[in-house]
């Protein structure tokens, strides 16, 4: 019996994912015995203890935290830790057949991995979500951008960006004197632009979602929006509130708008305290309940 990646008649596989090797073979009489022999280098045994409930958990886990973009890396071609476990069912299967030497290596190096896996999954624990109406500074590393979020949709649009401040509060909806704020998305540079300006900027189409609202004009209480750009990141910046400012300057972005909008400096005094998770805690708990479980 020959080795194949795919299977087919006459050859044997590995399926990883339940440490079993399957064999196919053609149309045999059942009037006869048949015998099946495979030949293959020595495997480590000992070290296959526990690798099916690593690798059925942890595929099952990025499968769920995938569903709304939070797995670590996603945004990026190199993934996370947790992706690199369950990707190892591929390999392995490619491996046993082609590479018993680097077969053995990754099959003792998966309960390391394992366990740092856990420790990444554990480090994206949802923090409290930004109150209702405010305007959420977020940050993605992978793309090196930021966005600023003053809708649920927005939030859960870019679900996998990183909580960093609250740049100030949208006046209620229907409050006069108002515009809204608009964001637009960039392909080719990975970039979100939030800004007042209703005609899209080159190189950029509209979002898929609303952004809230601003101040056309000062209002009591409120402090200018002010857009910033960096050449390095490729990143536009909307910030108003002063630790926003300062990271503008800390990070060398440049101001190229210093008045989109004004916004509140806290939240109106009937908002509602309705709030929105932007990561969502139940998923994340199912994720981390399946890697704790995977050896149990």
């Amino acid at each position: 019996m020959t080795y194949s990646r795919n299977g087919g008649y006459n050859t044997w596989s590995f399926d990883a994912e339940r440490l079993t090797t399957v064999v196919l073979t053609s149309q045999l009489s059942t009037s006869t015995a048949a015998t099946i022999s495979l030949t293959t280098s020595a495997i480590n045994d000992n070290a296959l203890s526990g690798i099916r409930g690593i690798l059925q958990k942890s595929i099952l886990s990025k499968r769920n935290l995938d569903f709304d973009w939070t797995t670590p890396g996603s945004g990026a071609t190199t993934g996370g830790v947790l992706s690199q476990v369950a990707s190892s069912a591929f390999e392995l299967g490619y491996l046993a057949g082609t590479d018993l030497d680097t077969f053995n290596k990754v099959l003792t190096g998966l309960p390391q991995l394992f366990t740092q896996a856990i420790a990444e999954i554990q480090a994206i624990k949802p923090t409290p979500p930004p109150p209702a109406g405010s305007l959420a500074q977020l940050w993605d590393a992978d793309r090196q951008d930021n966005v600023l979020c003053g809708s649920p949709d927005c939030l859960n649009d870019n679900s996998q960006y990183q909580f960093l401040r609250i740049e100030g509060y949208q006046p209620k909806a229907g409050t006069p004197g108002t515009v809204s704020l608009n964001d637009y998305w960039n392909q080719n540079i990975n970039d979100n632009y939030a800004t007042t300006q209703s005609v899209t900027p080159s190189g950029y189409s509209p979002a898929v979602f609303s952004d809230g609202l601003v101040y056309a004009t000062a209002q009591p209480g409120t402090v200018p929006l002010t857009l910033w750009w960096s050449e390095q990141r490729q990143d536009m910046l909307t910030v108003a509130s002063a630790e926003g400012l300062t990271y503008a300057k800390e990070y060398g972005y440049k101001q190229v708008n210093a008045n989109l909008g004004y916004v509140l400096t806290s939240p109106p005094s009937d908002v509602e305290e309705d709030r929105l998770n932007a990561v969502n805690l139940a998923r994340w708990g199912y994720s981390m309940e399946l890697l704790y479980n995977a050896l149990n």
